[in-house]
């Protein structure tokens, strides 16, 4: 199996619905297989269907957004110094904002 027909599995398995805010394909914003566990981690599940995940866009950009935050804080036995409070905007994007 190569990544196109990795791909293709999971966006047909989840019928091309995101599987976080359940947008579908029809919406304007692009579909992405995620992988759950990272590739660089887990590179003997590269294309292991258990392994991924149909999203959005806008969904897959939060996810790595909240890897990026925490990995630096994770890799230094840290706790995570911030609150985020997370919303739904009008369009269904997930947002996310600093708490006070």
């Amino acid at each position: 199996m190569n990544y196109r027909e990795w791909r293709e599995s999971i966006l047909a398995r989840d019928n091309y619905i995101c599987q976080k805010c359940f947008n579908e394909k029809k919406s304007s914003r692009p579909l992405h297989a995620h992988h759950i566990k990272s590739r660089e981690e887990f590179p003997e599940l590269i294309f292991d269907l258990n392994n991924g995940k149909t999203l959005c866009s806008s969904c897959h950009a939060s996810v790595h957004f909240w890897i990026r935050m925490k990995l630096p804080y994770a890799q230094q036995g840290e706790e995570f110094p911030f609150r985020f409070q997370k919303n739904i905007d009008a369009n269904n994007h997930l947002i996310f904002s600093q708490e006070n």
